[in-house]
């Protein structure tokens, strides 16, 4: 990750979000284990908690080749995103830890093995019961998390907007709603950190309308700070707000 970012951004610690280096820190940590101890389970069931707690010590006297595999896949990822700032947001931000599921399903596997192998079968019908409770209690569980916030909802709604009431030659400052305007329109798009003051005096000779979408975090930065002038705000479609810079001197 780090070679492919200083490939293509020039450093090991920015990403096409920018430098992040500030969005990491120790101070994440301990939300940051709450929250894998809480959305973990969720994500892949609760048995794979007890999965790794039989698994580990049973695999550690058995092999401990296969132990020391499956913890240099899983450890580094859980170390390393424990200090990032979002992790500790939500369920879907374990999106992160996606790379180390394969190993925890593979304990998993490894740990109904080992008990099929060691238990008489009667046994086996309370796994099979727990397993069951757990597909159940997860299902139950996701069905009454919000998959689509209202937030999530206005990058549609304010891309929807654009597409029917703006020139369809226009201009589009952005970074936060750039992967919603590429997608849902057809607008060119410009991301202001990948340009200076001088390069959009440059832009504006082309005598097309440019436009700034962005969310209230992005509006300092990017009406004072970057691209200082003359914008007016067009509309509104909460949190997200649209301006037009005005062009006639």
């Amino acid at each position: 990750m780090l070679i492919l970012n200083h490939g293509l951004y020039g450093k090991f610690i920015t990403t096409g979000y920018g430098d992040v280096s500030s969005l990491f820190s120790l101070k994440n940590i301990p939300p940051s284990i709450d929250a894998y101890a809480r959305y973990l389970p969720l994500e892949l069931t609760p048995f794979a908690l007890l999965a790794v707690g039989i698994f580990m010590p049973k695999i550690w006297r058995q092999n401990q080749r296969i132990l020391f595999i499956i913890a240099a896949w899983i450890v580094p990822f859980l170390i390393f995103y424990s200090c990032y700032q979002f992790t500790r947001e939500t369920w879907w931000y374990m999106r992160f830890l996606l790379p180390i599921f394969p190993a925890i399903i593979l304990a998993m596997i490894l740990t109904v093995r080992n008990i099929h192998e060691s238990l008489p079968k009667f046994r086996m019908m309370i796994l099979m019961f727990f397993l069951t409770f757990s597909f159940c209690w997860q299902a139950s569980v996701f069905a009454r998390l919000p998959i689509l916030t209202d937030g999530g909802l206005s990058y549609f709604k304010a891309t929807n907007w654009a597409n029917n009431n703006l020139p369809k030659n226009s201009i589009f400052i952005t970074m936060q709603t750039s992967g919603a305007l590429l997608h849902y329109t057809d607008f060119s798009i410009i991301r202001y950190e990948s340009v200076d003051k001088k390069s959009l005096e440059e832009i504006e000779k082309i005598q097309r309308p440019i436009y700034a979408m962005l969310f209230p975090f992005e509006l300092e930065d990017v009406l004072e700070a970057r691209f200082p002038g003359k914008w007016v705000k067009v509309t509104e479609v909460n949190p997200i707000t649209i301006w037009r810079l005005d062009n006639e001197k």
